[in-house]
């Protein structure tokens, strides 16, 4: 058969496709083909991202930063434009996964000690005191089961972990959404949007119908301004969030209307009193009023974290620090860098082109920096320790001082990082 018959064929079972309607053929169908066979549908974004539901491929997306130093690398974008840490803690062979004669899974503390849980297919990240199993069973740090969801009035499956005390749930299709509390399990905003994200900052950001907006913990729908494009805005932060307008970027309240009308390119999320903001090509920091308050003008610029923001210069020039009166703490000298925690910076550097990246950390308080040995990503650092990344796509958890916690011979092939005292640790026995 000629090429131009297979193309007619693909055309011909995009269009019986569409008109079958079931998503989740048709989401295969366009991972394989739309390399050229016709237009992708708009979806919004689908829920279940621990930190927010991502964008659909074909959604209408934020303009990208003039220029992202390493550019392709996740760890070089915007916060906003980071891959979502996924809530759910899968292990790639499926089936029986606490204790298998291939890998282990394990919720363990800060000193390696092992939490016995019973047998699942799927765990949570932790999240205020909590891990679900198998997206139904309620399990404290100690492993003691305090909830079943099957047993609800109404029975509902946890979609998220808990956050801001309230964890997002379905219906058992996935097809409806809505949040129970953490003090008592009760739904207190009803199971009806198609589509939504965790809490920020006392509000979800939600798709009711075809009307995006945000939901209060009170279960007070609130949608876009009318103008607004048809996409989800940011999650809330210090009251406000971005939302796009006809292209450009501006910021709304919590009443839903525009407290910073959108004329900027791209719009981060604010911290600090700031939020990163790009016009023309530069980017600057802007005040709840949208007013300029730190200039710049930079390449690229991240959001502040304990006083501190990542940004470029100047395209080829790497990633350096600024404070918050935008002086420069940090020249731009490293290839990667994450965000502020507990007072540490992790970075990388890499030395020439090709080689592998190497690790360290700057310590703000004496702005000091040094290299870690054996390490290519250190990520952000909270509770006093983060998850490092060894050559061979294995991972440590380390402090503050760059020192192992727990074994020091001990590897994992996933780990979580510390979230009330815990983690969750994969070891393959390969």
């Amino acid at each position: 058969m000629s090429e131009g018959h297979w193309v007619g064929v693909v055309v011909a079972l995009w269009a019986i496709l569409m008109a079958i309607g079931n998503k989740d053929v048709q989401q295969w169908f366009r991972e394989q083909f739309q390399g050229g066979q016709g237009p992708a549908k708009p979806t919004g974004v689908r829920p279940g991202g621990g930190a927010g539901a991502r964008p659909a491929a074909s959604a209408p997306r934020p303009a990208p930063l003039p220029y992202d130093p390493g550019a392709g690398e996740a760890v070089n974008q915007p916060e906003e434009q980071l891959p979502d840490t996924q809530p759910w803690f899968v292990p790639e062979w499926g089936g029986k996964c606490y204790e298998d004669d291939v890998f282990e899974v394990f919720l363990i503390d800060r000193q390696g000690n092992t939490i016995r849980l019973p047998e699942f297919k799927e765990i949570s990240l932790p999240g205020e005191g909590l891990v679900v199993l198998d997206r139904m069973l309620c399990h404290t740090y100690d492993g003691q089961q305090i909830f079943d969801s099957r047993k609800a009035k109404r029975p509902f499956r946890f979609a998220s972990t808990f956050r801001e005390g309230m964890a997002l749930v379905s219906d058992s299709g996935k097809t409806r959404y809505g949040f129970v509390t953490r003090q008592d399990f009760t739904m207190v905003v009803p199971i009806s949007f198609h589509e939504a994200r965790d809490f920020h900052d006392g509000r979800a950001v939600v798709r009711q119908e075809s009307r995006w907006g945000f939901v209060t913990k009170e279960g007070e729908f609130r949608a876009l301004p009318p103008d607004a494009d048809p996409q989800p805005c940011r999650d809330f932060r210090e009251g406000l969030a971005a939302a796009a307008c006809r292209g450009k970027w501006g910021f709304i309240d919590g009443n839903g209307e525009w407290a910073i009308p959108p004329r900027f390119d791209w719009a981060g999320s604010f911290a600090g009193g700031k939020a990163a903001v790009c016009e023309g090509g530069k980017c600057r920091y802007i005040g709840p009023s949208g007013e300029t308050v730190i200039a710049g003008p930079f390449a690229c610029a991240r959001r502040f974290s304990e006083g501190i923001a990542p940004v470029a210069l100047a395209p080829g020039e790497g990633w350096g620090l600024i404070d918050g009166a935008g002086e420069l703490v940090v020249g731009p000298a490293w290839h990667s860098v994450e965000a502020c925690g507990d007072g540490v910076v992790p970075f990388t550097v890499v030395v020439r082109r090709g080689q592998i990246p190497q690790a360290g950390l700057y310590i703000v308080r004496t702005r000091e920096s040094r290299m870690v040995e054996g390490y290519t990503r250190i990520r952000p650092f909270a509770e006093g320790t983060a998850v490092a990344e060894i050559p061979g796509r294995t991972f440590a958890h380390l402090d503050t001082s760059g020192e192992r916690v727990g074994a020091r011979d001990r590897r994992w092939s996933k780990a979580s990082p510390f979230h009330g005292g815990v983690a969750i640790c994969e070891s393959r026995h390969l």
